[in-house]
């Protein structure tokens, strides 16, 4: 380990066992460029969560881990952000410093990293103990602090954040070197796919086309049996609008593969979360950080401009 890391973290160490002593420990490490969001910080992050509009009644459902049913979506959804608001607990301070060890090991790496890290901790069994992005905030469950790839989770959800920051950097890299196409629409204007739809925190603002030999695809998540499927729905042809789908179906359901069995893009998105550039796009870069996957030159040219 790097002695300044190593020299560091004691430093860090010391400090909060003297405020513990104390009884004034803080959430808030301006000079670390860290804030640890308490319970009393809930209301403002989930009052802004705007992705909730677009939640449906199933995934509402699953989501609340079933505490949930099925009224009025308006009454859904208020229903589900006040169980969020409800279930954000504190960090321990053991959790604290094994965050902050983290992101000092992260700052240190060759790669794009934000400058203001902001963590919110949720208890209880929801959102599949998934960890996301609500703007510039990372939610964390209580689950993944004990993972040993909590160091790669967290790589991975500050390119969620650099994401929301860059919109238009982001988008023309997808679209001139990736060749998606965005469109205006995330394809619930489709009773079928409104019905299984899942709502992507770190993706929802933006939808996109892929254009493989066999046809243009929608890459979505969708519910199927009520498990999460990175899906292809087919259509019938590459819009001519960007809020035009015309979606290919067959007896009135939607032509769909798994995006696994899609071999042109699976082959080019070799990934599990592959079912939007911005989770490509964070999962290609723990692939290069921790596994030593090559980045292609164009990729590299991007990485380093969001670097400078």
């Amino acid at each position: 380990m790097d002695v300044m890391i190593l020299f560091s973290i004691i430093i860090i160490i010391i400090l909060l066992n003297y405020f513990s002593r104390k009884e004034k420990f803080t959430s808030l490490y301006p000079s670390l460029g860290i804030r640890f969001l308490t319970k009393n910080d809930a209301s403002t992050v989930f009052d802004n969560f705007d992705a909730l509009k677009y939640y449906q009644p199933l995934e509402i459902k699953l989501r609340s881990n079933g505490k949930v049913g099925f009224a009025s979506l308006t009454k859904n959804i208020e229903s589900i952000r006040k169980i969020y608001k409800n279930n954000v607990v504190n960090f321990t301070k053991k959790e604290t410093l094994k965050i902050i060890r983290i992101v000092h090991e992260i700052n240190n790496m060759k790669y794009p990293i934000i400058k203001k890290w902001q963590f919110l901790k949720m208890s209880g069994k929801y959102d599949w103990n998934l960890p996301y992005t609500i703007n510039s905030t990372i939610i964390l469950p209580a689950s993944v602090l004990n993972n040993d790839d909590l160091k790669q989770t967290l790589f991975h959800e500050q390119f969620h954040v650099l994401q929301y920051l860059n919109p238009l950097k982001f988008n023309r890299f997808y679209t001139t070197k990736w060749n998606f196409s965005k469109i205006l629409t995330n394809g619930q204007k489709n009773q079928w796919i409104k019905n299984r739809f899942v709502t992507n925190p770190d993706g929802y603002r933006n939808y996109y086309t892929y254009k493989t030999r066999n046809g243009t695809i929608l890459p979505l998540v969708l519910l199927i049996n009520k498990k999460m499927n990175g899906v292809g729905i087919y259509l019938n042809r590459k819009p001519k609008a960007t809020s035009d789908l015309n979606i290919l179906e067959k007896n009135g359901v939607p032509v769909y593969k798994k995006l696994g069995n899609i071999s042109e893009y699976y082959k080019k998105f070799p990934f599990y979360q592959n079912y939007h550039p911005h989770e490509i796009f964070a999962c290609m870069m723990v692939k290069c950080a921790f596994d030593n996957k090559k980045m292609d030159t164009d990729t590299k040219y991007f990485v380093n401009s969001l670097i400078s």
